[in-house]
């Protein structure tokens, strides 16, 4: 599906979804009503989203189609579930079905999108490696699982554990199963975020959706069962919230238009799956915390060793996001440097070229020391290619910025300015201009040794000078002064050098 129309049948189902929450829990209706049409829309939604999974499993191919089906069995054995329970709550009069059909489809539900969520994450079908994969990046994944399991941890101790204890104490054994739901689709949403952190091609709008379903249908459920737990026959109608928005997230995450993992963006934007790799871990942290806020509010008792936990993960949080900006700061620099050099050579690009002798220029008073500006060429560089490949006049190129390293020293920038074609800038030009552009004849016209041959290049060097005393020049005259000198050194029969007519050199 196209992400207008995505659009536009999400923004449709939230509307009704919300319209029908507010009606339910709104109190216009009596109790058995508000159940009643609350089991009808969830029923309806769970159809559908059954529907969506097959449709958008039969428009897939490969590891997309068959993940899909697995979640569309999913959606089915919660559509069965919901039929079954809904059957015994709203037409046999009971609130909870006698019937196992019901729990069992609730409970097979995230085991088998469990197990679709991985076979999709498995699947290296056109995944790039990840960019930032190293230590750090191990490091913040192992941080992010670690919260995400303690934050896990903390909801389902403080929610479940121990009305699930207290209920297989009592031989409640369907207490107990109830309270078991909110656990379950915990270890689906733990899957979900986890993969999600690890693998790239689970970076997608619909892992969004699916946690974000997990977190609306724990909370109902922990709700639904601690009432249950209470003896409480009619609860409250808004806490099935969660349960209607369930199947509307699920089926929706079926929609979801899809990234293509194996392009990566070349404008370094920061795009949906930036979004879904930074959002996911942290939706069980934060739903955790909202809980306990509103818990320790209304009087909730925390346990030391809740406590402990929760400290200790706000403590990772911290570590985790130290590492997060170390990892920025890293990056920035890579960026900049990136920017501002050539990937071939390492040396300078045009743009950081340009700066520094606008800098070297603005800098300039009476009495500065001479500054030299030299254009070099490869002569004959397209014969390189042609007789000895691209990846061979890549290693000439690569060799040339070594030699130009070696002849200019570190008081001088070196730049690649486009294909075959180096510029030498020298703010403070101690060596004699003639001594410089010989040297570097003689170093770049020494043999170069490319797969397995011996190859022999020549370079022509054009010269351009600025002075103590002479009129000061623009950045643009500098360099077409240079730019000419190096054709004039073409033109005279190449593997020489040529000084701009008019300076003292020339």
């Amino acid at each position: 599906m196209s992400r207008r129309r995505f659009r536009v049948v999400a923004s449709a189902s939230s509307a009704l979804l919300v319209t029908e929450i507010a009606v339910a829990s709104g109190g216009t209706l009596d109790w058995p009503a508000a159940i009643e049409l609350d089991k009808e829309w969830e029923m309806a939604a769970a159809v559908a989203a059954v529907a969506a999974w097959v449709w958008s499993a039969r428009r897939s191919r490969g590891v997309e189609r068959r993940w899909r089906w697995w979640m569309a069995a999913a959606a089915t054995s919660f559509a069965v579930g919901l039929a079954a329970w809904s059957w015994g709550q709203v037409v046999a009069g009971v609130p909870l079905p006698t019937s196992t059909l019901g729990p069992a489809g609730f409970l097979l539900t995230p085991l088998l999108a469990a197990l679709a969520v991985s076979l999709r994450a498995l699947a290296r079908d056109g995944e790039h490696p990840r960019p930032d994969a190293g230590r750090r990046d191990r490091l913040a994944r192992a941080l992010d699982l670690v919260i995400v399991v303690g934050s896990l941890v903390i909801f389902a101790s403080v929610t479940t554990g121990e009305q699930i204890a207290r209920g297989w104490a009592r031989s409640e054994s369907v207490i107990a199963i109830l309270l078991a739901h909110p656990l379950l689709y915990l270890l689906l949403l733990a899957v979900v975020v986890a993969l999600t952190r690890a693998r790239q091609a689970m970076q997608q709008w619909s892992t969004l959706l699916l946690a974000l379903a997990c977190v609306a249908y724990i909370a109902s459920s922990t709700l639904f069962a601690h009432f249950v737990d209470q003896g409480t026959v009619r609860f409250p109608p808004w806490i099935e919230a969660g349960f209607m928005a369930f199947p509307v997230l699920f089926g929706l995450a079926a929609l979801a238009p899809v990234r293509d993992v194996a392009r990566t963006p070349d404008d370094g934007a920061f795009g949906a799956g930036d979004v879904i790799h930074f959002a996911v871990p942290y939706i069980p942290m934060v739903a955790t915390g909202l809980f306990l806020g509103v818990g320790v509010a209304t009087g909730l008792r925390l346990q030391r060793t809740i406590a402990g936990i929760s400290v200790t993960l706000v403590l990772l949080v911290i570590v985790r996001q130290v590492t997060a900006l170390v990892d920025n700061g890293r990056l920035l620099r890579e960026v900049q440097h990136r920017a501002l050099h050539d990937p071939l050579t390492g040396l300078a690009n045009r743009t950081l070229f340009l700066d520094r002798l606008r800098r070297a220029l603005s800098r300039r008073e009476p009495g500065s020391p001479p500054l030299l500006l030299l254009f070099c060429d490869v002569d004959d560089f397209k014969r390189v290619n042609d007789t000895l490949g691209h990846a061979a006049g890549d290693a000439l190129l690569r060799a040339l910025a070594g030699r130009l390293r070696g002849c200019v020293g570190t008081g001088g920038t070196i730049a690649r300015l486009g294909g075959d074609e180096f510029a030498v800038l020298l703010p403070h030009g101690d060596d004699p201009p003639r001594e410089l552009g010989q040297r570097l004849l003689e170093a770049l016209r020494a043999p170069y040794a490319l797969n397995g041959q011996t190859c022999v290049v020549t370079v022509s060097v054009g010269v351009s000078s600025l002075e103590p005393g002479e009129p000061e020049v623009s950045l643009d005259e500098l360099l077409t002064q240079a730019d000419r000198a190096m054709y004039a050194a073409k033109n005279s029969g190449k593997n020489t050098v040529s000084y701009h007519v008019g300076s003292p050199l020339g």
